[in-house]
């Protein structure tokens, strides 16, 4: 696996019980794709295989580790997928984007460039788009070089464009300014 295709969907927590579940973080709104067989990839590297995972509790086991002594091995691993994976395996619906798809598009507010996001970010139940303000912006309003713009389509953005790697806000400036 490629690092630049390598995707972090969750981190490993704590042993729950005696029969080897861990206690699964996720990184992804796609808990689909931790279905029994699954194949991910630790990180240190390793194969694992997922035998079991409880999506209501974010509980999983893995084949190999099915007791609690050596599923403990596992806690605080990171849990890596890659994107072409997630690609082929999870269906989006319509205006739904995987977050790396955000990653390095162009922000335009009007016909102004006003910056780049740079990652997306979950805060409090919430997606935002980091943006890397443009030069433009921060020279005209003296502000800070990131700021946040909250994911709420027909609120802040208007329109999402992966083919011309672009996505158009509303209100973004006001939010620079108050930042």
């Amino acid at each position: 696996m490629k690092n630049s295709d390598k995707l972090l969907v969750a981190t490993i927590g704590k042993v729950v019980g005696l029969g080897g579940d861990l206690k699964l973080h996720l990184e992804t709104d796609f808990t689909e794709q931790f279905a029994r067989g699954e194949k991910f990839i630790l990180s240190d590297g390793k194969e694992i295989i997922v035998a079991d995972f409880d999506e209501k509790k974010n509980l999983i086991k893995f084949e190999g580790f099915l007791v609690r002594e050596e599923a403990k091995k596992l806690t605080n691993q990171k849990l890596y997928t890659t994107k072409s994976k997630s690609k082929n395996s999870i269906e989006l619906k319509d205006g739904e984007y995987f977050w790396f798809d955000l990653e390095n598009l162009e922000v335009y507010e009007d016909t102004s460039l006003i910056g780049t996001i740079i990652k997306v970010e979950r805060i409090a139940g919430y997606d935002y788009l980091l943006v890397s303000a443009s030069n433009e912006l921060i020279d005209a309003h003296n502000g800070p070089k990131t700021f946040l713009v909250p994911y709420i389509r027909d609120r802040y953005i208007k329109q999402v464009d992966l083919q011309s790697k672009r996505v158009d806000v509303v209100d973004a400036i006001d939010l620079y300014k108050a930042s």
